[in-house]
């Protein structure tokens, strides 16, 4: 607790209130829980309390957070067990506001993923919800038959999910709502974290053990078909004879006739 300043002392300065953290800025009782967002060059006290709650001995329920990071850094989501079903509260990281809310109309909430597109991803038993962070409207959903989903992490595109089903990993197709493969645990154990590289082609998974499994990927599943570079002719016989990208991800298509396609 802050120790209140001393009788006469002109200079003692009022301590912070507003930070949700009790009366003065003290920390939460033991019966008390907090999700805090550190700001990591100014490590003197928490920018904001996201979610706070208390441990409700009666019903014998204990607080449950569940927590996650937008690709940009720029988003934080948070749900709780606080009423009969989970809401995902979704804060700005720069100031810790509440910029909308989700609810998921389930009972129970194992992981959230956020990726790219401002797609969320809220496992809730087997089934993998999909929802659009801004217009917080449902997009669909896949499901598992391993078993519910502890951890769950987008590639950087926004194409892959990583979902850790017990001892196993699950790499789903995120457009066409297809498992893609099913990685299996040499030793069996449960993993406690996996993250792909920014790349998007690696995938890490760290477990109980002292032992780290790395990945490579290759999602070969097509994306966007191009047509037209046949030419207005139709030709059949005109075929693709070159093809470059440019640093900005524009691509370049040479045919067989001499004509240069370009996308963007």
């Amino acid at each position: 607790k802050p120790i209140p300043p001393k009788q006469g002392d002109t200079n003692a300065k009022p301590q912070a209130s507003d930070t949700g953290r009790g009366e003065g800025g003290s920390p939460p009782s033991e019966n008390e829980f907090e999700v805090l967002l550190w700001d990591l060059d100014k490590l003197t006290e928490p920018l904001a309390v996201l979610d706070a709650m208390r441990i409700d001995n009666q019903r014998r329920r204990w607080p449950i957070f569940v927590t996650a990071f937008g690709p940009d850094g720029r988003t934080v989501a948070v749900a709780s067990n606080k009423d009969s079903t989970y809401t995902v509260a979704l804060h700005s990281a720069a100031t810790g506001e509440v910029t909308g809310q989700i609810d998921t109309q389930s009972e129970n909430l194992n992981s959230l993923a956020l990726g790219s597109n401002n797609v969320l991803a809220v496992a809730a038993g087997n089934t993998i919800q999909f929802w659009d962070r801004e217009t917080r409207t449902f997009l669909s959903s896949l499901s598992s038959n391993r078993g519910g989903p502890g951890i769950m992490r987008f590639n950087a595109q926004g194409t892959l999910l990583a979902a850790a089903v017990g001892n196993q990993i699950e790499l789903w197709d995120t457009i066409s709502h297809k498992i893609m493969a099913v990685l299996p645990s040499a030793d069996r154990d449960w993993a406690t974290d996996l993250n792909f590289t920014p790349d998007g082609l690696g995938l890490v998974v760290g477990r109980f053990t002292t032992s780290t499994a790395s990945w490579r990927i290759s999602d070969s599943s097509a994306r966007t078909q191009l047509a037209g570079v046949a030419g207005e002719s139709r030709d059949q016989h005109i075929r693709l004879s070159s093809l470059a990208f440019s640093p900005q991800g524009g691509l370049a298509i040479g045919t067989s006739n001499g004509e240069t396609w370009f996308y963007g």
